[in-house]
């Protein structure tokens, strides 16, 4: 055990080590991508997610998640296994984007409206991108189609549900959280938005932080990548590590549709850790958070390869759709495979958990 954790802190050194370095040597890149990154926060991620913020403390504050929790409960506990006061974080993820859902999960934990379990569940399909920026930087700047843009959030909301019904735990035996009886008094709307804004405001510059850290951490990846390696592989490799960096790598690649919908899907480290940022302070971890995204990439990129199988992209879309020569089912085989592993892990973990509990 010794050994392991001098292993690890020795590793932790030398990438420390080696980061430095790089700032020390290479101040030219990391001034930029720290440019780039805070022009990103100020041109896409502050207003498209600042308003989002907003809504979601709102919801919760002035406890009004009895409202959505009516019109789709009936829609959760079938289909997703959950109570209805979760269909806000569902709703808020499907429409703010990346991490409105996070965000909204760990609010509506802190209220008290979810449980733990529910909290966990809920950030397996309720955290993902938002029709803004899929249309309008996936679709229209990378797919060259506002059409394109729709079908790929089109993909990549219906493969988010799709993950929640698969990855869905066992019905809970307790009463549906939206039926909870929530303490504490709830306060005027003035007071509510107030503390709605600041909570916002503080959320929305931690976000933007990591992207600008991830960035920076970008753009040495890419001075590292060798300069033959294929545009499509470079943008799948930044992507993996920040979401929109390596989407806007896809610009003018054939497969730059399935690897967008990857991506999208996926989320990357960036968002893993800007979800784990909005967690921690409510008590509540990652879980099983990243495999979740690895099945919802998985799943998307399998759907938008069928889709550009049967020719069903849009005109401008096609061109990054996936070259004709290449055959599709070597490519998807392995897809399915990876996904059935996926399934199987998560079926035997909650099966485990399950018999912890009866016990």
């Amino acid at each position: 055990m010794q050994k392991r954790l001098l292993l690890r802190e020795g590793l932790e050194l030398l990438i420390l080590s080696a980061a430095a370095c790089a700032l020390l040597f290479f101040p030219e890149t990391a001034s930029a991508a720290v440019v780039r990154g805070l022009r990103q926060c100020g041109a896409a991620i502050l207003p498209s997610l600042f308003p989002f913020f907003i809504c979601a403390n709102l919801i919760t504050e002035l406890s009004l998640t009895r409202i959505p929790a009516r019109l789709l409960g009936g829609l959760m506990r079938p289909v997703f296994h959950l109570g209805g006061a979760g269909s806000a974080a569902l709703v808020l993820g499907l429409v703010g984007g990346y991490p409105a859902g996070a965000q909204a999960v760990a609010q509506l934990y802190e209220s008290g409206s979810i449980s733990q379990e529910e909290a966990g569940r809920l950030l397996l399909f309720c955290n993902n991108a938002g029709p803004a920026f899929v249309t309008g930087v996936c679709g229209v700047c990378v797919l060259g189609s506002a059409k394109a843009g729709l079908l790929l959030y089109a993909v990549h909301a219906f493969c988010a549900l799709l993950t929640g019904v698969l990855l869905r735990g066992p019905l809970p035996d307790a009463a549906p959280s939206s039926e909870r009886t929530l303490t504490g008094k709830t306060p005027g709307f003035a007071a509510a938005f107030i503390t709605s804004v600041k909570r916002a405001g503080t959320t929305a510059l931690q976000v933007c932080m990591f992207v600008v850290a991830f960035s920076v951490l970008s753009a040495f990846l890419l001075c590292l990548l060798p300069e033959g390696l294929p545009p499509e592989v470079r943008a799948l490799l930044v992507g993996m590590l920040e979401l929109s960096n390596g989407v806007l790598l896809l610009g003018g690649c054939r497969a730059a549709f399935p690897i967008a919908a990857f991506l999208l899907g996926f989320s990357g480290l960036s968002v893993c850790a800007q979800a784990q940022s909005l967690l921690a302070p409510a008590g509540l971890g990652l879980g099983r958070y990243l495999p979740a995204k690895l099945l919802h990439g998985t799943l998307s990129a399998l759907l938008a390869l069928l889709l550009s199988a049967l020719h069903l992209l849009p005109e401008a879309a096609s061109a990054g759709a996936f070259p004709a020569s290449l055959p599709l089912l070597p490519l998807i085989l392995p897809g399915w495979l990876l996904l059935g592993i996926i399934c199987l892990r998560f079926r035997k973990l909650s099966s485990g958990n399950s018999a912890q509990k009866r016990v």
